[in-house]
């Protein structure tokens, strides 16, 4: 992402199983954009999560699993 938009991405937190809170202290698991303009980082937030739905539904369409509900 760096070389497209000058952003770097880098993972933050904790996973936390779906309806469970993070423990005190802790942050669930997150991406953190960081970049020199606002333009940027949207730019960059945009193409990740439009990278991500593919790679579900690339998945789904290999494993036939059912569809779900998930937030991006």
């Amino acid at each position: 992402m760096f070389e497209n938009y000058g952003c770097t991405v880098s993972i933050r937190g904790q996973h936390v199983e779906i309806g469970k809170k993070a423990p005190p202290g802790t942050k669930p698991l997150h991406l953190r954009i960081e970049g020199d303009t606002k333009y940027a980082v949207t730019s960059c937030y945009k193409e990740l999560k439009k990278v991500a739905e593919e790679a579900a539904l690339r998945n789904l369409s290999i494993t036939n699993a059912p569809a779900g509900k998930f937030n991006v």
